[in-house]
């Protein structure tokens, strides 16, 4: 698919959509795709190794959400 096509078509998806949740989603995607590259860059040790106590403190305490619940959450957005 050619890149005028494909933009074609993203138009046409994009003007059917209702949900106003999934279009917030899609602007994210496309803002962050033109926005700074700064905000992919690596983390440092530091920040990784902080995040990491802390994501295990939260499977330590069950703050888990499924991956069942997470896939029924969305089917029901769409």
């Amino acid at each position: 698919m050619t890149t005028s096509t494909l933009k074609k078509e993203l138009y046409k998806k994009i003007d059917s959509i209702d949900d106003n949740s999934l279009l917030e989603a899609v602007y994210t995607i496309l803002k962050m795709s033109t926005s700074s590259k700064k905000s992919f860059e690596p983390m440092s040790e530091e920040d990784f190794f902080s995040r990491n106590a802390i994501s295990q403190k939260n499977i330590k305490e069950g703050k888990l959400i499924s991956h069942t619940a997470i896939k029924n959450r969305f089917a029901k957005q769409k």
